[in-house]
């Protein structure tokens, strides 16, 4: 998807995030590489299995690892904080009931993907604490 195309997209979405009458963002599979989001507002967008690489404007920490799939990945999102994995979308109250339910007979794909998820906390919390630096340098 070229910027050009995903443009149109993000403006019917924040339509219909307004009045409902735009079009809710399905990016489910784009190619969102080199992209900038740039002020757009993608709450409530269908956000699983793309690729945000390089994107710009947004903090995107993603993470692959073998649960019950090779190489499923588990993306953070910290600007709407929002966690997609496979079919999931929801925050991360959402991410560990599902976890929960989904995995409740094994301790052994639980732990990985809590593992996981703390190394994209501590990920993210390091990049407050470099923003915070550079914030602080310039003073």
């Amino acid at each position: 998807m070229n910027q050009a195309e995903l443009d149109v997209v993000i403006e019917k979405h924040e339509k219909w995030l307004r009045d409902g009458h735009g079009e809710r963002a399905n990016l489910r599979g784009a190619n969102l590489r080199g992209a900038d989001l740039r002020g757009a507002n993608l709450s409530g967008a269908n956000l699983n299995w793309i690729n945000w690489r390089d994107v710009v404007s947004l903090t995107v920490i993603a993470v692959q690892i073998n649960t019950t799939r090779k190489n499923n990945q588990i993306t953070y999102i910290k600007e709407l904080e929002i966690w997609t994995t496979g079919c999931f979308q929801g925050t991360l109250e959402e991410l560990k009931d599902s976890i929960e339910q989904t995995h409740d007979n094994n301790d052994f794909l639980k732990r990985r993907y809590y593992r996981a998820i703390n190394y994209i906390l501590t990920e993210a919390d390091f990049e407050e604490d470099l923003e915070d630096g550079e914030e602080d340098e310039s003073k």
